[in-house]
C-alpha cells in the first residue's frame, strides 16, 4: 500500500514537470498539443512504474517463497497463521492512516 503511494506521487509529480518542460521549450504548442504529448509520455511512465511495483514486490516476497520451500511448509499455512494476519491488518491499517489526508 505505502509502495503504491510513492509511485502513485512520483508519477505524479514527474508527469507534471514533463509537461512544464514541454511548454517552456516549445511556448507556442496549445493545450491540445500539451494533452496529447502528456498522455503518450504517461503511458511510458505508467508502465514503466507499474513494472517497478512488481519487481519490488516480488523482491519482497521471495524471503516467504524460500521459506516455503525450504520447510516443507505449505504457502496456505504461513498465510492462514495468526501471526501473518495481524501483520497484515498492521501493515493495512499504516497504509491507510497514511493515505488519509491531514485536516
Amino acid at each position: 500500500m505505502i509502495g503504491a503511494l510513492g509511485v502513485l506521487d512520483e508519477v505524479t509529480v514527474t508527469q507534471t514537470s514533463a509537461i512544464w518542460e514541454l511548454r517552456r521549450a516549445n511556448p507556442s504548442l496549445g493545450w491540445r498539443e500539451l494533452y496529447g504529448a502528456g498522455l503518450r509520455i504517461g503511458r511510458d511512465h505508467v508502465g514503466s512504474a507499474i513494472n517497478t511495483l512488481a519487481m519490488a514486490y516480488a523482491g519482497a516476497a521471495l524471503p516467504v517463497l524460500l521459506y516455503t520451500s525450504l520447510s516443507g511448509v505449505g504457502l496456505g499455512a504461513i498465510l492462514s497463521s495468526e501471526e501473518s494476519r495481524r501483520k497484515s491488518c498492521g501493515h493495512w491499517q499504516a497504509g491507510s492512516a497514511s493515505s488519509q489526508p491531514s485536516q
